[in-house]
């Protein structure tokens, strides 16, 4: 069986999975942001269904519009929770995959740079094609397992409140593209933007400062479903993934072309 990745792939990964975790201001993100994101966002939404006044219950009348007609039938409390678990929170979620590709993508990219260890990189026996493809499969590899870590935290966290709410469990359609089309499709991007953006920064903190513009969409898809623009549903998390894909195979290609020119330029 072919090995999925090659000796020399592998030694890049490690060294740069060792260079992240030893990023001090890296491992916080890596480990406070997805923690925010998977627990805390949830329990808190949680504790607001379970303590909201219920004088106030008049004033929430328009997320009914956010709810499936099947479930029109739910409690004030339930449809408080159903709309902050089923529409609000995919939406933080996607957070996770985010930050933390760009992070270990900003490390291991920018982070060439600010240690000057580029030139002997490009020394070793790693051809430059080599060199950055093993950059983005440990990029990637990384923000799968913080994602995935996170996810069952997040879904323990969501399934019990679902069993204090009596609501069926959270996991739909939805989810389902969410996890194996968008999420993927976002950890691409991350690691697209930030490396390209790791061709300018003298330094992974520079960088990473600028993953705040990845941030930008997820806020828009926000934003625009509370408008009631559109409804969040299996077909528009697909149509996004499909977009997020697009834009993350070009900006691939360019930061390829770009990191072969910098090995170029040193050599």
């Amino acid at each position: 069986m072919k090995q999925l990745f090659s000796n020399a792939e592998k030694a890049i990964i490690k060294k740069d999975f060792g260079e992240i975790w030893h990023t001090g201001w890296a491992k916080m993100l890596l480990l406070a942001g997805p923690f925010c994101v998977a627990f805390v966002v949830p329990a808190v939404f949680l504790v607001v269904a379970m303590v909201f006044p219920r004088e106030q219950f008049d004033e929430i009348h328009r997320i009914s519009s956010m709810i499936p007609h099947y479930y029109r039938n739910m409690r004030e409390r339930q449809a408080i929770f159903y709309v902050m678990s089923q529409r609000i929170c995919p939406m933080f979620f996607l957070m996770v995959p985010l930050l933390s590709s760009a992070v270990a993508a900003s490390c291991a990219f920018a982070g060439e740079k600010e240690h000057h260890t580029l030139e002997p990189l490009y020394s070793s026996l790693a051809s430059p094609r080599t060199v950055f493809r093993a950059k983005v499969y440990g990029c990637v590899l990384l923000s799968m397992i913080v994602t995935a870590v996170s996810f069952v935290v997040f879904g323990i966290t969501i399934g019990v409140g679902d069993l204090l709410m009596r609501l069926p469990f959270f996991f739909d359609w939805n989810w389902l593209v969410l996890l194996f089309l968008l999420i993927p499709a976002c950890m691409m991007l991350g690691v697209a933007v930030m490396a390209l953006a790791s061709y300018r920064a003298k330094s992974s903190v520079e960088a990473v400062q600028l993953s705040g513009y990845l941030i930008l969409p997820v806020i828009l898809l926000y934003l625009l479903q509370l408008t009631g623009v559109y409804l969040l549903n299996a077909w528009v998390l697909l149509a996004v993934s499909v977009i997020f894909a697009v834009f993350a195979a070009a900006f691939l290609g360019i930061a390829a072309r770009m990191w072969n020119r910098t090995e170029k330029l040193l050599g």
